[in-house]
């Protein structure tokens, strides 16, 4: 399960990396390439699932630890900045940029509630 989630990880980390290198080589322009932030990601605390957010549509993958397939995708439509579960995994929540209310992504159903401030 553990080499699942670090193979999960290391995947997200070379695409990411990849992703600013092309875009550098595409532009053309000269100009230093900035390290590539880490991705914002979750796992439950039972281990079996991994929760990775994909910037490009403001969205997050939830992933199945053992055989590393996509279970449910959630879209936001905003910038997520932080990310975690709930004590027993049946919720995710979503902190998203200049909004101080938590999203809450019920983990079966990928319902999402907007909470009050926190």
């Amino acid at each position: 399960m553990r080499r699942a989630l670090a193979i999960a990880a290391a995947i997200c980390v070379t695409l990411v990396g990849i992703a600013v290198l092309l875009a550098g080589v595409v532009s053309r322009a000269p100009q230093r390439l900035r390290a590539a932030a880490p991705p914002i990601e979750a796992r439950s605390p039972d281990g079996s699932l991994l929760a990775i957010v994909r910037s490009s549509d403001a969205s997050i993958r939830l992933i199945d630890a053992h055989t590393n397939a996509i279970v449910r995708i959630v879209h936001l439509g905003d910038r997520i900045k932080r990310l975690w579960f709930s004590p027993h995994g049946r919720h995710l929540y979503a902190r998203v940029r200049d909004d101080a209310r938590v999203r809450e992504i019920a983990v079966r159903s990928g319902a999402i509630f907007v909470l009050g401030e926190r």
